[in-house]
């Protein structure tokens, strides 16, 4: 059975390759399915040739089959709206005044465009570092990054949005102008990425590196995604992800063969377990009909409930749920387990409305992505409008957590943009 799932869930992923060859990093149909096969398909593979998780385990042997086949054939369908959703968003219809021309940046205008992006950077970096309690404690502390964000202070919100133009505005300069040069360009990337990955983090260091290859495709030089270069980037990226467990604590790697490495590993990077623990636990006692977002009105102040303090990760119910409490929205985090098993979209949907959810919710963030991709398209791939796109394709999902995040983006990037569109000298189209 789980070899059925398996199969059934890698022919949906190659159907955008089966019905059009447009590049990748142009198809926002290709960059979400891409995604969630690299999520889903490798430890659904292992999981196919008798791994067992701590989470799978639990569940006999039949049941275990039976919610991996629903899963796969509701995942898939899920991936056909999504699908569904973006090409609805593609078509939204946008006004002249988005619409960008592509002209010759100025030296000094790029200069001051990556110097103030640079400086945001920085002073968000060492302001993070400095309320988080200095080199020292979060070096010790990589194992317990959640204590690291709590004492962060607003300030550092600027790093990531600044950070991501920042290598944006770089390569896009580049590719228009030659400035800055080669060189230049790839040592303030690189310095992007070790710094984000100082704090613990896989997914920003991870995403710098990959929307820069993008970015460098769009806007320098076209090139062959399936090459050795791409590869030996692909390679690196992995090392990182699993050095990166090892060097937070996530699992003592030492103690494993090479082989439970990996396996680890795969399974660290899929949400799959949390996926089929929500199918259980939810179709035996019944789903929450939307209440998971009430947190989201209480945490920004638009309803009022007392003195709890909802969390803003919605994952941090199904992880307490998983520890055997009964939860439910609203309820104070100090009185849940201190850990948290991220839904995504496919979970939250399933949880809060069942399969219908699940699909509604892809629809959703299909359209979501679209309306991304119709405005990046229109503006002809401006930096800013290109990150957003970006962005939503790879972290947005129908949860509180995801909203948040991409918000939290998405007003300083557009805040941004004018201060780039005037300093880079791109301007309307007529």
């Amino acid at each position: 059975m789980p070899v059925i799932a398996l199969a059934i869930l890698t022919f949906a992923h190659v159907l955008p390759w089966l019905v059009n060859r447009s590049a990748t990093p142009t198809d926002p149909v290709k960059i979400c399915f891409a995604l969630s096969a690299i999520t889903t398909i490798p430890y659904l593979t292992l999981i196919a040739f008798g791994y067992k998780s701590d989470v799978l385990i639990r569940f006999d042997e039949h049941h275990l089959n039976e919610l991996l086949v629903v899963f796969s054939m509701l995942y898939s369908a899920g991936l056909v709206a999504l699908w569904f959703g973006v090409a609805i968003g593609l078509k939204l219809k946008l006004g002249r005044a988005i619409k960008l021309s592509k002209q010759k940046t100025s030296p000094l205008g790029t200069t001051f465009v990556i110097s103030m992006l640079l400086a945001l950077y920085l002073f968000g970096l060492l302001d993070k570092i400095g309320s988080s309690g200095g080199v020292e404690f979060i070096l010790s502390n990589l194992n317990r990054r959640v204590s690291i964000i709590e004492r962060s202070s607003p300030i550092s919100w600027l790093m990531e949005p600044s950070a991501f133009l920042l290598c944006f505005v770089l390569l896009y300069s580049h590719g228009n102008s030659k400035f800055p040069g080669r060189i230049v360009t790839s040592l303030l990337i690189f310095f992007i990425f070790i710094s984000l990955a100082f704090f613990g983090g896989r997914k920003l260091p991870i995403f710098v590196l990959i929307f820069s290859m993008m970015a460098y495709y769009i806007y320098v030089k076209k090139f062959n995604f399936y090459s050795v270069w791409t590869v030996s980037i692909g390679s690196i990226l992995v090392l990182f992800f699993v050095g990166m467990l090892h060097y937070r604590g996530s699992t003592d790697l030492s103690l494993l063969s090479p082989a439970l490495t990996a396996a680890n590993s795969v399974r660290n990077l899929s949400y799959i377990d949390t996926y089929i623990f929500i199918q259980d636990y939810f179709s035996r006692h019944g789903h929450w009909h939307g209440l998971t977002f009430r947190d989201l009105f209480v945490r920004t102040g638009i309803t009022h409930d007392g003195s709890i303090n909802v969390p803003i990760d919605d994952g941090v119910y199904i992880r307490t749920l998983f520890q055997g409490w009964h939860v439910m929205p609203p309820t104070d985090v100090s009185a849940m387990y201190p850990s948290s098993w991220p839904p995504e979209t496919y979970g939250n949907g399933y949880l809060n409305f069942g399969a219908v959810g699940a699909l509604a919710f892809f629809l959703i963030r299909g359209i979501i992505v679209g309306v991304c991709f119709a405005i990046c398209r229109a503006s002809k791939y401006a930096p800013t409008f290109y990150f957003i796109a970006l962005f939503a394709a790879f972290n947005f999902h129908m949860t509180n957590l995801r909203i948040v995040q991409f918000l939290l983006i998405l007003i300083p990037v557009l805040t941004f943009h004018y201060f780039i569109q005037g300093a880079l000298r791109i301007r309307a189209a007529p």
